[in-house]
């Protein structure tokens, strides 16, 4: 199982990935610092993108890269829009925010089963946010990625953590090579 630890103000986030069937031995987390892409005015105090990166050698079935707090108790609340799913946490009077890609983004690049009631391929469970992808093809590499942007509360400029999450994944690959 790959894991990845990522240190935000208000916890520790731990990133991991799993897979029902299928070679993840080698898949790939990465954390990388990445500049939001944020109206004139707004700004945040921190933005990092975390990265997952697999060409398996194998068909893959039941991919779940998840993002989980270690101990934060705190609840955290859905901040979602178009082409973006995001969830935010405030502690401490900071707020971190964390976004990756709508079902609608993420379906245009990875085959999905198609979203219906009893599935959507981005699930919040307790303070988890999971991405499943149910099948990836042999030798195609697979690339899925979280932002997370934290401000003091309140922000300067409000959904100033907000638009920090809304990276395209494009942008997110050429940040984090």
């Amino acid at each position: 199982m790959n894991q990845l630890n990522v240190e935000t103000p208000i916890g520790t986030l731990l990133f991991q990935v799993t897979a029902g069937e299928g070679d993840i031995e080698k898949a790939h987390l990465s954390e990388c610092t990445i500049e939001p892409i944020i109206p004139d005015g707004m700004s945040v105090e921190g933005c990092k993108a975390v990265l997952l990166r697999n060409t398996p050698i194998t068909p893959l079935k039941d991919v779940v890269f998840s993002c989980t707090w270690h101990a934060l108790k705190e609840n955290g609340y859905g901040n979602s829009g178009e082409g973006l799913d995001a969830w935010e946490w405030e502690h401490n009077k900071t707020l971190v925010m964390i976004g990756t890609e709508d079902d609608e983004y993420l379906g245009s690049r990875v085959k999905l089963k198609e979203t219906t009631s009893a599935y959507y391929p981005i699930t919040m469970e307790g303070n988890s946010i999971k991405i499943h992808v149910s099948e990836h093809p042999a030798n195609k590499e697979l690339t899925l990625h979280f932002v997370i942007s934290w401000n003091s509360v309140p922000e300067e400029v409000d959904s100033s953590c907000w638009f920090a999450v809304d990276i395209p994944h494009k942008g997110v690959l050429q940040e984090c090579n």
